[in-house]
């Protein structure tokens, strides 16, 4: 899915961040995702962060338009199949060319 038009970001919210993040990484072999840290828990006030472990999808828009809030298995068939319908909505067009 390397030429699709989305964009993956991993965020870490735990106080430790990419400390204790980074080593997860490297022991699962992830080398192609930047890692992100929240430590000050800013992103609460925007999502709603009431488990660890959730995955939102925004639109192009910037808003949710799905989330988990729990383990997802990204390498099952269901899950990649929602991502490329979700790739392929398009974006919702502005009246009046705004």
């Amino acid at each position: 899915m390397q030429d699709a038009d989305f964009e993956l970001l991993t965020i870490s919210i735990g106080r430790e961040g990419i400390a204790i993040a980074q080593p997860f990484f490297s022991d699962l072999g992830i080398t192609q995702l930047r890692l992100f840290s929240d430590p000050g828990h800013k992103l609460a006030k925007v999502f709603p962060l009431d488990v660890v472990r959730a995955t939102f999808i925004l639109n192009r828009e910037g808003q949710i338009i799905q989330y988990l809030r729990s383990f997802a298995d990204w390498e099952d068939q269901a899950a990649l199949d929602m991502m490329i319908d979700l790739i392929a909505t398009p974006a919702y067009p502005y009246p009046n060319g705004v």
